[in-house]
């Protein structure tokens, strides 16, 4: 089971994720949202050490962290999540500092790298639910897409949310809320499709389903 320490690093590791990502568009995809960069590059180190702070809290010792980072168990979501927290936060991080000083057009190519692991992030944990025993809700191929999604809905809520407060930025916020939009839409989709599956799987799931739309 997961207590509110591993829900909350969930939620924080996917607004990382999904902060990073805006970041990535504003500054190289989409100009229109150039004015928000900064803010979404400067939240992602900060939420992923937030809820790193917290996983390392839940485990009760804090050096047992060094455990799972140095004995790699190649069939166990964890250690890959380990690996990929670490490798994330150096590049969120880097990215942070670099829009910080507006160098991010010098290091293209690292963010883009940033983005890849920003993937990895949010979809893990996904991942990792898969692998709960017991929970037949949660054992989905669409669980990690929904977690991305739902990182990306969430980071760039959180990016519009800081961003109103500066000025000179209403056409960027304008063009993070259709594209927040859109992604909504998506999810509400692959919700559809999650319960579509459920109906057409075994007996046991469909049991489970009925008693949670009731």
């Amino acid at each position: 089971s997961f207590d509110w320490m591993i829900a909350a690093y969930f939620f924080l590791g996917g607004i990382s994720a999904g902060s990073f990502i805006v970041s990535v568009i504003a500054n190289y995809w989409n100009k229109a949202l150039k004015p928000v960069a900064k803010i979404a590059a400067l939240i992602s180190p900060v939420a992923l050490g937030a809820g790193m702070l917290l996983l390392i809290a839940d485990l009760g010792m804090p050096f047992r962290s060094y455990g799972l980072f140095i004995n790699f168990n190649p069939t166990s979501a964890i250690s890959y999540g380990v690996w990929f927290l670490n490798i994330f936060l150096i590049f969120a991080l880097f990215n942070a500092w670099h829009n910080f000083k507006g160098t991010e057009d010098r290091v293209k190519n690292i963010a883009y790298g940033g983005f890849f692991f920003a993937i990895l992030m949010a979809t893990y944990t996904g991942v990792l639910l898969m692998q709960a025993p017991a929970r037949i809700l949660w054992h989905s191929p669409i669980i990690p897409v929904l977690f991305l999604v739902g990182g990306i809905i969430s980071g760039g809520a959180l990016v519009m949310l800081l961003a109103s407060f500066t000025k000179n930025n209403t056409e960027a916020l304008q063009a993070l809320g259709k594209m927040v939009a859109y992604f909504i839409i998506l999810e509400l989709g692959l919700l559809v499709l999650e319960i579509l599956t459920l109906l057409n799987g075994g007996t046991e799931a469909v049991h489970v389903l009925n008693g949670l739309l009731r």
